[in-house]
């Protein structure tokens, strides 16, 4: 569709410049530095216009050449900018990694050092229960003792209470 309103405005064009040539035949008397001549307006006018065209277009064709040496730099600097991010991405992946790597390791030492810890626990209460039975023990033996110690005094006692009954017997017979 495009295309056709191009080529449509171009015949248009065509048309308007051939009209414009046919209305304006005359002779005109045409100076420019030394140069004279005598010729017909409409190329006295269609040559100022290619003149203006010529300079417009090698104006813009300079300025379309910066443009493009402009585009070519920055292409250059956007693939190096790719690259340099691929790098990044590349470090990246490879630090995630290290880093997820590190973390199983501290998490596996944490776990490590959590065990042992439970164990240290129980070591801990498993001898304060054998102290304390140490302890328990102990108090039994000195109990034991006392006991043997009052039974020793009793015992005594009452040999001692015996041969007291004994000895008025022997006296009197």
């Amino acid at each position: 569709m495009r295309q056709q309103w191009k080529l449509i405005l171009g015949v248009c064009a065509v048309i308007l410049v051939v009209v414009f040539a046919l209305q304006n035949v005359n002779n005109v008397q045409v100076t420019f530095l030394f140069f004279q001549a005598q010729m017909p307006m409409v190329l006295v006018l269609l040559i100022s216009i290619l003149f203006g065209l010529l300079i417009g277009f090698l104006s813009s064709l300079s300025s379309h050449m910066a443009n493009r040496a402009a585009i070519k730099n920055l292409n250059k600097e956007r693939e190096a900018l790719s690259k340099e991010q691929s790098s990044f991405e590349t470090t990246k992946a490879e630090l995630e990694a290290q880093y997820q790597a590190n973390l199983e390791e501290k998490n596996q030492e944490i776990a490590n050092l959590q065990k042992a810890l439970a164990d240290l626990k129980a070591q801990v209460e498993a001898d304060s229960q054998s102290q304390a039975q140490e302890e328990e023990t102990s108090d039994l033996e000195a109990d034991l003792d006392q006991s043997a110690q009052e039974l020793e005094d009793s015992v005594d006692e009452f040999e001692e209470s015996l041969q007291d009954d004994e000895d008025p017997q022997v006296s009197r017979g």
